[in-house]
């Protein structure tokens, strides 16, 4: 199985330690013609880079953002322009979703309080429903032996106060000494 993850390598040995896994790199189209020149078996992509590229009918199995939680902001789209670019401005907040802003301002929240990067298997993802947040974290070692797991839910106007509880506890049970490990190992 193919992927450039850390996150998504160790979560894969969480969850399939029988599989082996391959370093892909690459934009999508190449990633996709390694998989047919049959290098790999199966690749592990973002739904939403084969959304954008119209290419879902590459797509075999969504995999539960719950189980298997993608990186912050996994997904999202950002835009910048020109503080005194009036019209981009405009059109930038014409296109804005306010709600998946919102849920990836809250992923940061939590991402700057664990302190990670992209060295480190670690995920956060959040759903809005009905005024409420549902919180999600894990942190995993390389080998995908160790995990660290939590959730929180409450009222979306508390989004970044859960953000921070719940690093808090992804931290308090055992992600930090986990985190200067990875982060040891990487610096050898």
């Amino acid at each position: 199985v193919g992927t450039s993850s850390a996150r998504r390598t160790a979560l894969l040995r969480r969850h399939r330690p029988d599989l082996e896994i391959g370093m892909l790199r690459g934009n999508l189209d190449t990633r996709l013609r390694r998989l047919e020149e049959g290098k790999f078996d199966a690749v592990v992509v973002a739904c939403a880079g084969l959304e954008r590229l119209g290419r879902t009918e590459r797509l075999s199995e969504r995999l539960d953002p719950f189980e298997f939680v993608p990186a912050v902001g996994q997904g999202m789209l950002a835009v910048t322009c020109r503080r005194e670019d009036k019209e981009s401005r405009e059109i930038v907040r014409a296109v804005n979703d306010e709600r998946a802003h919102r849920l990836a301002d809250i992923e940061r929240v939590f991402l700057a309080q664990v302190g990670g990067g992209c060295e480190v298997p670690l995920g956060c993802y959040g759903e809005e429903k009905d005024d409420e947040i549902r919180l999600v974290a894990v942190l995993a070692s390389f080998d995908g032996r160790k995990e660290i797991r939590s959730e929180v839910r409450g009222e979306i106007d508390r989004g970044e106060e859960l953000a921070r509880q719940l690093a808090g506890r992804i931290l308090d049970q055992g992600g930090r000494a986990m985190i200067d490990e990875i982060r040891g190992d990487r610096a050898v």
